[in-house]
């Protein structure tokens, strides 16, 4: 086997190998912010600073909603309502048929009192629900 491909094979095990450790990192880091977030009702400040990090590192590795969704829940936990709202916003921009980020913008639109976006949530909330009930 020539020289040349054996460090091409080499290169691409290797680049394959970190793609999936990436991976792997990102999927624990999400899962333990989760469940750290979802499993309490009131957040230490050094809970809410741990799982913002794994948010971040999951997030940095591999942006993807649920982590948004994720980072929107632990802002509304700590009662910082603008940017759970912005955060939301953004995935049901890009997700317009997630009826689960549209009823987390319903219910912490409601709780900063911003009742335009929560009335706006809502009415996607009530178009959505009817289209999953009828699956």
């Amino acid at each position: 086997m020539p020289r040349s491909l054996r460090i091409g094979l080499v290169a691409a095990a290797l680049i394959v190998s970190a793609w999936f450790g990436l991976g792997w990192v990102q999927a624990r880091n999400t899962v333990r912010a989760g469940t750290l977030v979802l499993s309490s009702t009131h957040l230490t400040p050094a809970q809410a600073a741990r799982a913002r990090s794994w948010l971040s590192s999951a997030g940095t590795l591999n942006p993807d909603r649920q982590v948004d969704l994720d980072r929107a829940h632990l802002a509304f936990d700590v009662h910082d309502y603008r940017p759970a709202i912005r955060i939301l916003k953004g995935v049901t921009g890009s997700e317009p048929q997630n009826v689960f980020a549209w009823s987390q913008l319903l219910y912490t639109a409601g709780a900063a009192n911003q009742l335009g976006v929560a009335r706006v949530a809502a009415r996607h909330v009530a178009q959505l629900v009817p289209k999953i009930t009828q699956r």
